[in-house]
């Protein structure tokens, strides 16, 4: 059985996906050995924590360097084996730092979700670090915060976001053409938000606020203000209330009610998360 002990001291420390940025083996033969090392490991099942501790900061770290390498497969069934051996532990036996590592599991799975194109899927997770893990899911610049970040964006997005369609570099090339694609720039916002440039994003995320608002001769886009909103909330959370960029751009411009609606309108009804 896997003991407390075995785990207490695992912290993951930020240290960002750069998306697109991982570069896999050269040469085709090369790339099929690292995916079925890649496979093999992730399947694999971990040693009794009486034998040997189970080393879960490795686990997620091998997950981290498989999103780089863009194998999201893969390092996603690190990250849930890593939260699997959190969640066997019993609850009673979990301390503020055990806490915190299932936090920052939750977070890289969400990250994992979205890059899947499997948005749904984080939606669950997204809620759990919303109520559950709220006091870790709100340390800026933690895992666990940008998770709760992503997630917040995802849930309001009226589209599901994929690493093909959402490239930089299409989208960019997108709105040189038609300044006015507020899909396209709704979709670079999150790809920024991926890529960790945070500034970009929230850029990207006030224009989509602003055009959707007022559209000339039309009515408001209200899912993609809604959904600018959540950016705008993703941001604060995993920059934190008092960050430069937070209090010079203004916090905030609806983002919360508006996201709030939208879930509870997808869940059918039933408030959200917990207030700040």
């Amino acid at each position: 059985q896997v003991t407390a002990d075995a785990v207490r001291d695992f912290v993951v420390k930020f240290d960002g996906y750069v998306l697109g940025k991982g570069r896999a083996p050269a040469g085709a033969a090369a790339a099929a050995a690292d995916n079925n090392t890649a496979a093999s490991a992730a399947n694999a099942k971990p040693e009794s924590a009486t034998r040997q501790p189970i080393d879960l900061a490795k686990m997620v770290k091998q997950g981290k360097d498989l999103l780089a390498k863009q194998q999201p497969v893969y390092a996603h069934k690190f990250f849930a084996k890593a939260l699997g051996v959190l969640e066997a532990i019993p609850e009673e036996d979990h301390d503020d730092n055990m806490k915190g590592s299932v936090a920052e599991c939750l977070g890289w799975l969400i990250i994992a979700d979205v890059v899947l194109g499997k948005s749904g899927d984080a939606a669950p997770r997204t809620e759990r670090l919303r109520t559950t893990y709220r006091f870790w899911a709100m340390q800026p610049f933690s895992d666990a915060a940008r998770g709760l970040a992503l997630g917040t964006m995802v849930a309001a997005a009226p589209f599901v976001w994929t690493e093909q369609a959402a490239s930089e570099t299409n989208l960019t090339t997108r709105l040189k053409v038609n300044p006015a694609d507020l899909g396209a720039r709704a979709l670079l916002a999150l790809t920024l938000f991926l890529k960790g440039d945070v500034e970009r994003c929230l850029t990207e995320a006030l224009k989509v606020h602003v055009m959707a608002s007022g559209p000339k001769g039309g009515k408001p886009d209200e899912s993609l203000v809604a959904f600018a909103g959540a950016v705008f909330d993703g941001c604060r959370i995993f920059l934190g209330s008092g960050h430069e960029l937070v209090r010079r751009l203004g916090v905030n411009f609806g983002g919360s009610e508006e996201m709030e609606k939208l879930q509870a309108a997808k869940r059918g009804g039933g408030g959200g998360g917990g207030g700040e």
